[in-house]
């Protein structure tokens, strides 16, 4: 008899929801708590200040500068204006089924097993966001002292002369940066953590599934059986509550990651400081971090998917009896259409768009570059 005890998945979200609870984008309603109103204002009027300082230069190389840190400020409020349109409230509502609460020892350490990895790779991705956010402080700093003038850690313009308040906008620029960043970046893991989540669910699944003829007696295979297919429903509705949820705000982020990436590209190649080039290179590193960890957990969750048909298909259908063998046909048969993520119902999301967007990212950079060398 297997020991089934409870397991809270949510905990393994509690970082991210702490995070984005303290700037008041977990409440799910339209309701503007000062915590969400200072985050909009202050974001919204570093894009205002940068497009200002974009469309009052004539200089393609600060042009491209003010508008690639222009689009990673909007993709960070679309996304985070989405989180606060749709609730995730009935994400934790499936979370809390007991269908996916109770666990088997087993079962717990595939799970477990699967969101130990997922955190691993995105702390690395964290790392990359701290490092861009330091070396977007430091980097003035230095270059302060080499250029003898007031360097800020983005290009904006002010209806002020910025350098008799330069401590005051440093700091405002700084900390913007840092909320942006670290507001997406708890957004980028929040998704991962759910698709991981959803995931390792289809692992227990598959377990769930091979033992299924561990047993001769027919009215309990009958039951494993019922159970796998409530057990797969609930797995297919919460990952299509996982593309609801986040959806829109993945088709944004791709279609800015591939301009902001061409972007950084193109500033790498004007750099003339190594610590301007360690900058781009970080933040660089971090944007494609960023889009490969959305491909490759939708990649993940649909391989995984696609590998329950071939689970029925492994069973021992032999020995069991016509019903069974009706239920266990039409579970292969509903199972062979994998679960594929969707950014706005267009791009999956799989490696194949990795690549599509990285290539497309190329191109612009090598236009760009033909632009600016003539």
């Amino acid at each position: 008899m297997s020991n089934y005890q409870r397991y809270n998945i949510q905990t393994f979200l509690k970082e991210e929801r702490l995070f984005l609870g303290i700037t008041g984008f977990v409440s799910g309603n339209l309701k503007l708590h000062l915590p969400t109103g200072v985050t909009y204002v202050l974001t919204t009027m570093q894009v205002l200040a940068s497009i200002y300082y974009g469309l009052s230069t004539t200089d393609l190389a600060e042009i491209t500068a003010a508008f690639m840190i222009t689009l990673s400020h909007i993709n960070t409020l679309n996304k985070l204006f989405g989180l606060h349109l749709k609730s995730l409230t009935q994400l934790d509502r499936i979370l809390v089924k007991q269908i996916f609460a109770l666990a088997d020892d087993r079962e717990l350490t595939i799970l477990k097993r699967t969101l130990t990895a997922c955190h691993n790779m995105l702390t690395m991705y964290l790392v990359t966001v701290l490092g861009s956010i330091l070396l977007y402080g430091a980097t003035p700093l230095v270059a302060n002292y080499t250029t003898m003038e007031r360097n800020y850690p983005t290009l904006a313009k002010f209806p002020f002369n910025p350098d008799d308040y330069y401590w005051a906008v440093f700091a405002g620029e700084f900390f913007i940066v840092a909320l942006s960043a670290l507001s997406n970046g708890c957004m980028d893991r929040l998704f991962a953590k759910h698709v991981a989540i959803a995931t390792g669910l289809l692992k227990i699944l598959r377990h769930k599934i091979k033992q299924i003829m561990d047993v001769d007696d027919q009215k309990v295979i009958e039951a494993k059986m019922k159970h796998c297919v409530l057990y797969y429903n609930e797995v297919m509705g919460y990952a299509n509550q996982i593309e609801n949820q986040f959806s829109f705000g993945i088709f944004i982020q791709f279609l800015c990651s591939c301009i902001v990436i061409c972007l950084i590209e193109f500033q790498v190649l004007l750099a003339t400081s190594s610590e301007t080039i360690g900058l781009l290179l970080t933040y660089l590193t971090c944007m494609i971090t960023q889009v490969t960890i959305y491909c490759w957990y939708g990649h993940q969750l649909m391989e995984e998917s696609n590998s329950i048909s071939m689970e029925f298909y492994d069973l021992n259908w032999i020995e069991m009896s016509v019903k069974n063998r009706k239920t266990m046909l039409t579970s292969k048969e509903r199972a062979k259409y994998p679960i594929v993520l969707k950014a706005s119902g267009v791009f999956p999301l799989n490696l194949a768009t990795l690549m599509k967007i990285l290539r497309t990212s190329y191109s612009y950079f090598a236009v760009l570059h033909q632009v600016y060398t003539k």
